[in-house]
This record gives C-alpha cells, structure tokens and sequence, in this order.
C-alpha cells in the first residue's frame, strides 16, 4: 500500500513539473522580462543603498610597530629567551 502511495505522489510531482515547463514554454519572453526588471531593481537598489567605501592612507595604518616573528634562543648561560621581532627592526626579548 505505501508503494501505491508513494506512486500517486511520484505521477502527482511529475504533472506538477509539466504543467509548471508548458506554462514556462508558453510564456517565457514574460519570465525573461521579469526577470529582467527584477534584476535592473535590485541593482538600482544596491547603488543607491551602498555606502562609499573610505581609504585610509597606508601611513596612517603603519605608525605604530607591531611583532611580525616570535622566536626562541638560547642564550650563553642555558637560558631560554623568546625573542619578539618588531616592524621596525627592533628586536626585544619578551617577559
């Protein structure tokens, strides 16, 4: 019985699916216009609503150092230091 079932609903998905391509078939210079309009809205839409993007000059974000490389050595008395390599050439050993 569930496989008569499940039948019913396969023949019911496939007339849905034709009867949905003879109505695309029929009026698809409709559809394109639609879909069209509705493409040239949204991206009106999106021109109109975007913000401006704001660059800030490249000195202004390169003022302040900042650690590019974090690596170990041992020193001569068998101490391990860490040793923090800034953007500016400064090398300091972290705490």
């Amino acid at each position: 019985m569930d496989i008569d079932k499940a039948e019913n609903q396969v023949k019911k998905a496939g007339n849905f699916i034709d009867t949905l391509w003879s109505v695309f078939a029929k009026y698809w210079w409709k559809v394109l216009i639609m879909g069209t309009v509705f493409g040239i809205g949204y991206f009106l839409y999106w021109a109109i609503t975007s913000e401006d993007v704001v660059e800030e000059p490249v000195s202004s974000m390169t003022d302040e150092a900042y650690i590019t490389r974090t690596y170990k050595e041992i020193a001569t008395n068998g101490d391990t230091l860490t040793i923090e390599l800034w953007s500016d050439g400064v090398e300091t050993i972290a705490e």
